[in-house]
């Protein structure tokens, strides 16, 4: 069994956060590839600079990403019920994916918060009276990435919805704000 089971949705908040969804999205060609974008080489090394976690965060490292939010609390954004979250979790991250409706990853990185949170949200908007700091972008309406800072803990909600779904800023932190309660 492979060890990878755990770093997709990380893969996944990344090309969330550089906008390479966007890219695969829009390519007119569907059985070619798109290139990956230069963001992205660019946050992975920030991400692996950050270097790894000596601490466990606010949390002790003990909660498990799919107690963050329900597929109950999911349904209304997506418009349909996403399934139960599978739960991964892999030395100081814990990581959940729904894939029923669309695709929601919860990925939490309990210990280099600040520096991963200063990476990830430097182009993206910045929400207040979420935990100790908060930012989100969307993609089209269908693809958002939301990161809360609480304490040491980083926490990523990534989200890829049917083209139908508009997804806005006020629906995406009433998730994070409830998110956040539970780390």
């Amino acid at each position: 069994m492979s060890n990878r089971g755990p770093r997709w949705p990380v893969a996944v908040a990344v090309a969330a956060a550089t906008g390479c969804f966007l890219l695969a999205a829009c390519s007119s060609n569907p059985t070619t590839k798109p290139p990956a974008p230069a963001a992205s080489a660019a946050t992975t090394q920030a991400i692996a600079a950050a270097g790894s976690p000596t601490t466990p965060g606010a949390s002790g490292g003990n909660v498990k990403a799919c107690s963050l939010l329900t597929e109950q609390e999911l349904t209304p954004l997506l418009g349909s019920d996403p399934g139960p979250g599978t739960d991964t979790s892999g030395g100081t991250t814990s990581s959940c994916a729904y894939t029923g409706a669309g695709v929601v990853t919860i990925v939490v990185d309990h210990g280099r918060g600040k520096s991963l949170f200063d990476t990830l949200c430097g182009s993206n908007q910045n929400v207040s009276g979420v935990a100790d700091g908060a930012c989100l972008t969307i993609v089209g309406g269908s693809v958002a990435a939301m990161y809360i800072l609480k304490g040491p803990d980083l926490m990523s909600i990534n989200i890829q919805a049917g083209l139908d779904t508009k997804i806005t800023p006020d629906a995406l932190t009433a998730l994070g704000k409830i998110a956040a309660s539970r780390i």
